[in-house]
């Protein structure tokens, strides 16, 4: 079956939908957070009414204990005729080394904005990557010299605090063990007549086997934004905001004025969640009026993002050409 753009999701559903209710025996959602629990939104509401869901939807967390769980709950049927839905919500079976180094960053940004909930899941799966646990890194030893080396010594303060949330809150990284081959026997076997498997994930590695045959036996939806510095990520990011911003300004009936929509960008960055609650703050700050100003932008929005000086600093030093660019003109425009 087909790997289909977040774009393209609704259209496939509502063909399945026409078809006799030809939907796939599993989805996999990926990529950007915001993006992707959107897409579970549509494709549970094509799967399951609203008013059903209580009775036919089960939402268990990605570990490896709930994938059993998951997968026992698939092949069981039903007392009551009809679909049942079983999410598994940002699953870690289709991690490998290659993401390393992103599950790292996104734990490191969480924590350093101290959302250290957030920054636990990945921290977590990091952990499991390189074979480390808790006890490994709480301690003076090899891998906490290691760890705060690739984390930055000058956030030292962020990393100790996420370490101790985990040992506080009694957290470990998951043992990983079995659970890519317990789903990939479970797609070879198939499950029952109307009974659909919906995994989301923020990172993957297509080159796995499991990837591989969840393509093959399902539909792969890929939820990814360029999350680059480069020229072309930033005008891709870019572009997908602007399409995001009518899209929730056309039910409103407002627009923005000019410079707008580039002082939002420049205030929150690229975080579509954020980027969502500023526009929708200010479509029912101006209430009946059908424009949204700068000044409107000025007064309601906080700065949720770094300075765009200090990304355009951190470009220089990595000799990133095309990011450097990128920011420079970014602030021109802003002084313009």
């Amino acid at each position: 079956m087909p790997e289909i753009a977040t774009k393209a999701l609704k259209q496939h559903l509502t063909s399945a939908g026409a078809a006799g209710a030809a939907f796939a025996p599993v989805y996999l959602l990926h990529g950007d957070e915001y993006l992707y629990k959107k897409a579970l939104g549509e494709v549970l509401d094509a799967l399951l009414p609203p008013e059903e869901r209580s009775m036919r939807c089960t939402t268990l967390a990605g570990s490896d204990a709930n994938l059993q769980q998951a997968l026992n709950e698939l092949n069981t049927y039903s007392l009551l005729p009809g679909r049942k839905v079983v999410v598994i919500s940002e699953t870690r079976v289709f991690y490998s080394q290659k993401n390393k180094g992103a599950l790292l960053d996104k734990a490191r940004t969480a924590a350093e904005g101290g959302r250290l909930k957030a920054a636990a899941t990945p921290f977590l799966a990091y952990l499991n990557l390189v074979g480390w646990q808790l006890e490994d890194v709480a301690a003076a030893g090899p891998a906490a010299v290691e760890l705060q080396a690739e984390w930055g010594a000058e956030r030292a303060g962020s990393l100790n605090k996420l370490v101790d949330y985990c040992r506080t809150k009694g957290l470990g990284p998951d043992t990983g063990a079995g659970g890519a081959d317990l789903l990939a026997a479970a797609l070879e076997k198939g499950f029952p007549r109307d009974h659909h498997l919906v995994l989301t994930t923020d990172m993957i590695d297509k080159r796995r086997k499991l990837y591989k045959g969840l393509k093959a036996g399902g539909v792969v939806v890929d939820c990814g934004v360029p999350k680059g510095a480069r020229y072309a990520d930033k005008q891709a990011q870019e572009q997908l905001l602007r399409e995001h911003a009518q899209a929730i300004l056309k039910p409103t009936a407002k627009t923005l004025a000019p410079r707008v929509f580039e002082h939002i960008c420049e205030i929150t960055g690229f975080d579509l969640r954020t980027f969502t609650q500023n526009l929708e703050k200010l479509a029912a700050y101006v209430g009946d009026r059908p424009q949204i100003s700068l000044d409107d932008a000025r007064k309601v929005l906080a700065r949720t993002r770094t300075d765009p000086i200090f990304e355009l600093t951190n470009a220089l030093f990595q000799r990133d050409a095309d990011g450097a660019l990128f920011f420079l003109r970014s602030m021109l425009k802003q002084e313009m």
